[in-house]
């Protein structure tokens, strides 16, 4: 079988020399006339064809060594001969192979036959991924507007003006139509966040960004892989008891109880954490110098993992993409209005600042006020003392004092002392919740209180001298989080959940 196979594809490479022979012996009238032209056409195809068919002559060599089951879809055996050479291009497109069982068909076609299986990003994100080229093309766009408009004589300028004034009423109408097929698309796509109910636009779903938080997530291993710290470090054992203290506390929450989490720690001074929209927790060293205990770990993590259980990733992006195609319209109108180069260059630079300290700002921290209060709920329900909340807030206000910071209007998140004033406006209704779930008492000694105590001391005159020293000496990994990492934990390694599934440190 596989000689016959490698015969026919003999008779493949002889009829694809008889095409370019066909179409290379005609003479220049022949070629204008009809039926040459067909034969032309005809040719192509047959091109066409037998070239594809080459390409891939080496696949099906091995298709065929695999099984032999190979064959050829038409009645009789291929043998080469004279009559199955002229009748060959109309069997080309007839070759299957069957590497199963007889009778079952091959997954893939001769066109589509892969070594190894296609991975493509989601159609809906291929906006997302090719937004810096959509800028630059709406900037050449509105360039070449420009520029044929300037190089118009003045006669065909008027002509296109009273043209626009003739059709004046089409055109607003063509402008009301786009402008109520946005509305429309804007209804049809609102959402109900969890566990807030807050109404929100949301194009792309979580399990839309699961395949960028897959790449985010390897890049990140790739990245940080020489600083990853071991399961067996304190640390990460225990930002991984307190996560799992977050997901067994929580498993009346759906977003909480199916998301596989796992916990990276991360050794560098960065004072950062975050959670991918598929429950990878990356936390660094630098974070975990910034907590004083494990309550604020668990506020911290409670907050983070409040992002992934919102959606805050898709809704982010989703908001991000209906802005950016009036965004597109903007600046293609400033690059073909303005006369010059450098003041559409302006202009666009005016433009996109101006979103981002009008929508883009705002509704980042609006996200985060609300992974504030929710993150503040997970904490109450795994029995943190949710005031530490407002302590760490007001820590984080007081370290910052002596440095330069940013105006609230100007970042992405609120200010320390919002969120601290937030989070003490919550704090009621978090205690209520926390003795509803049947937690421990909360100590007797508030660390707002103890807060405040340290940085009237540190205030004071001398204070800061005489407690430098003692500052500076903080140890990597505070006293409250080195004592919970020594506690065993029931699942080892890994962080289990009531329901047997939880995250495993990674």
């Amino acid at each position: 079988m596989l000689q016959s196979f490698q015969s026919f594809l003999e008779v493949s490479a002889d009829m694809h020399h008889r095409c370019w022979s066909c179409a290379s012996h005609l003479s220049a009238p022949q070629r204008q006339s009809v039926s040459a032209r067909a034969m032309l056409r005809s040719s192509a195809r047959c091109l066409r064809v037998v070239s594809g068919h080459l390409a891939h002559r080496s696949r099906f060599i091995a298709a065929a060594e695999g099984s032999s089951l190979c064959r050829v879809q038409r009645p009789g055996r291929f043998d080469g001969s004279a009559d199955e050479r002229r009748r060959a291009p109309m069997c080309l497109g007839r070759v299957s192979c069957l590497v199963g069982p007889r009778g079952t068909p091959c997954a893939t076609a001769t066109r589509t036959l892969h070594l190894s299986s296609r991975r493509s990003a989601p159609p809906a994100l291929l906006w997302l991924l090719t937004k810096p080229l959509q800028k630059l093309v709406a900037m050449i766009l509105g360039r070449s507007l420009r520029k044929w408009w300037q190089g118009l004589p003045q006669d065909k300028r008027a002509l296109l003006r009273e043209w626009a004034s003739r059709n004046r009423g089409r055109i607003a109408m063509v402008v009301l139509g786009i402008g109520g097929l946005s509305v429309a698309f804007y209804v049809t796509h609102l959402d109900e966040t969890p566990l807030t109910g807050r109404r929100r636009l949301l194009i792309f779903s979580s399990e839309q960004l699961t395949w960028l938080s897959e790449m985010e997530y390897n890049e990140t291993m790739e990245e940080y892989k020489d600083n990853i710290l071991p399961k067996s470090h304190a640390a990460h054992r225990a930002v991984a008891l307190a996560v799992q203290q977050l997901v067994e506390r929580n498993q009346d929450v759906a977003q909480v109880a199916s998301t596989p989490w796992t916990v990276s720690v991360v050794d560098l001074p960065k004072a950062n954490a975050y959670v991918l929209p598929n429950g990878q927790i990356f936390v660094f060293t630098g974070m975990l110098e910034k907590v004083a205990n494990a309550d604020q770990l668990g506020i911290v993590l409670g907050h983070e993992m409040a992002h992934a259980v919102l959606g805050h990733a898709a809704e982010k992006a989703s908001f991000l993409h209906f802005i950016d195609v009036f965004s597109l319209v903007f600046i293609t109108i400033i690059w073909a209005v303005l006369p010059r180069d450098w003041l559409s260059a302006l202009g666009h630079w005016a433009h996109s600042q101006a979103m981002q300290l009008l929508l883009d700002m705002p509704y980042s921290r609006q996200l985060e006020r609300e992974a504030d209060e929710v993150g503040l709920k997970l904490a109450a329900k795994a029995c943190f003392d949710v005031r530490a909340s407002v302590a760490f807030w007001e820590q984080m206000h007081t370290s910052e004092e002596e440095g330069v910071t940013l105006p609230e209007w100007l970042s992405t998140h609120p200010s320390h002392e919002q969120r601290a004033a937030h989070l003490q406006r919550l704090l009621p209704q978090a205690i209520k919740l926390r003795e509803a779930c049947n937690c421990p008492a909360l100590a007797s000694l508030d660390p707002r209180l103890m807060l405040r105590i340290l940085k009237a001391a540190i205030t004071s005159p001398g204070g800061r001298q005489a407690l430098a020293p003692s500052l500076a000496a903080v140890p990597i990994l505070p006293v409250g989080v080195a004592t919970v990492a020594e506690k065993p934990s029931p699942g080892g390694d890994r962080i289990t959940s009531r329901r047997g599934t939880g995250p495993e440190g990674q």
